[in-house]
């Protein structure tokens, strides 16, 4: 799978706004690379995967949350697979601090859960509040809370 490194600029309009389209990209990019760094079973892999995404306080919280759904595999559980992960809309992005914004994201992503033999097939859609930081010229979220799931089929 791609691991897309966004380290597009985000043009500003008044007011220090980056233009809704840009940022719908780069949030695209960074979600996707959080999903596909799960796809990984080497665990260090998986830590730089999603070290090139999100700041050290989401890499921890997220890595150790990854090694819990490791281990649960391992006892034969599910395993999911991503396939696709698509913004739906940026409903309201924000000027937090310095190279920092917010903003209300909607997402979707779908893909399988196979267990027991068998495959189901998923998509779920989030709503989200996500912060994205510029640091050292390349975007990356530092913070996110999920604020809405809901199964689509």
């Amino acid at each position: 799978y791609p691991f897309v490194r966004s380290t597009t600029d985000l043009p500003l309009v008044s007011g220090g706004k980056p233009s809704v389209e840009k940022a719908e990209l780069v949030l695209n990019n960074l979600l996707s690379n959080i999903y596909r760094a799960f796809d990984r079973r080497n665990e260090d892999a998986v830590y730089d995967r999603l070290a090139m995404s999100v700041t050290e306080d989401q890499l921890n919280a997220i890595y150790l949350q990854n090694r819990q759904s490791m281990a649960i595999e391992n006892r034969g559980g599910a395993r999911a697979n991503v396939d696709d992960v698509n913004i739906v809309k940026l409903h309201d992005l924000k000027r937090e601090g310095n190279n920092s914004y917010v903003g209300d994201v909607e997402w979707t992503v779908r893909g399988s859960v196979n267990h027991y033999g068998h495959t189901h097939y998923r998509q779920n859609k989030y709503l989200s509040l996500v912060s994205i930081l510029e640091v050292d010229g390349i975007w990356k979220i530092s913070n996110f809370e999920i604020l809405d799931t809901e199964r689509l089929y």
